[in-house]
């Protein structure tokens, strides 16, 4: 019998189990959750576009990269090298 060990990002707002390629819908799930708590979910589906006004671009941006942040720490180390280029772009990320 053998046991496979899931390795787990942990925020404040909960636990999404680290992507390893072969848990796309588990990760996906845990991983909207969580941004959808820092209201980041809509910026990684692409369903949030980056608004015109300066203060609003600011926040917006300033969300972008926290979701771009949980987004790469949320998936295994193997995975890296395939969404360094994008990891600023979370809805390339998450998709």
């Amino acid at each position: 019998m053998s046991t496979s060990t899931i390795e787990v990002f942990r925020h404040k707002y909960g636990e999404i189990p680290k992507f390893n390629g072969s848990n796309y819908q588990s990760w996906r799930a845990h991983l909207l959750q969580v941004l959808a708590a820092i209201d980041g979910d809509e910026i990684a589906t692409g369903e949030r576009q980056a608004p015109t006004a300066v203060n609003a671009l600011r926040d917006y941006n300033k969300l972008k990269k926290q979701a771009a942040a949980i987004i790469f720490c949320s998936v295994s180390e193997a995975i890296h090298p395939h969404i360094l280029a994008q990891r600023t772009e979370p809805a390339e990320n998450a998709s």
